[in-house]
């Protein structure tokens, strides 16, 4: 039979993240946030390089037209066009400016956040308040990021209504649900701190 805490020697980190079990502060940040920071790591530089390689692809599918244009062979310059005309539609639909801007901004501040915590001293880093402003700073930034993936700009002219990932409009409805996720996000911070305490 399975009892709660009955592996103590092994430590939270070292078993894993099982979603259920408390942590302490050291463990979430072992387990949430340097994975999410490890992610937007790995992801600024290939996202950075396929902007850089899909812009010069542009500059020198105009270069190309140009000079094709001056030898006479202007018959070409339209499939040059078109091509040049894909690459920046590819580039607008993935979106990279915006995207290498989110994570390099959610890294900063998971950087900054981690900095923080790592410059108080032990007695500080044991007060309830600061480690509810740790988790909940964290979780913060960690929605907004995945708040901002998941928000796109109505397609009617900028006069509707935002409409999230699901498409649901802002208004009552999401009211409704800020409220309700306010709510969980204090019963979560709650318990984390009740697991502290522990």
């Amino acid at each position: 039979m399975y009892k709660h805490g009955q592996y103590t020697s092994v430590s939270a980190a070292a078993r894993g993240d099982d979603f259920y079990s408390p942590a302490k502060p050291a463990t979430y940040i072992e387990l949430r946030l340097l994975p999410e920071l490890a992610f937007y790591h790995n992801r600024i530089p290939t996202t950075s390089t396929a902007r850089v390689v899909l812009t010069m692809g542009t500059f020198a599918c105009a270069a190309a037209g140009a000079v094709l244009a001056r030898v006479q062979l202007s018959y070409i310059v339209p499939i040059i066009t078109s091509f040049s005309g894909g690459l920046t539609a590819w580039m607008e639909f993935r979106d990279l400016e915006r995207k290498l801007e989110r994570y390099s901004d959610a890294a900063r501040s998971l950087r900054s956040l981690m900095t923080w915590w790592n410059s108080l001293s032990e007695v500080e880093q044991a007060s309830p308040t600061n480690v509810a402003q740790l988790v909940t700073s964290g979780e913060g930034i960690l929605r907004g990021e995945f708040g901002a993936w998941t928000t796109k700009l109505p397609d009617s002219g900028g006069d509707g209504p935002i409409e999230s990932g699901d498409g649901k409009a802002n208004g009552k409805e999401e009211g409704k649900e800020d409220k309700e996720d306010d709510e969980k996000e204090r019963k979560s911070r709650e318990s984390v701190l009740m697991s502290s305490k522990v």
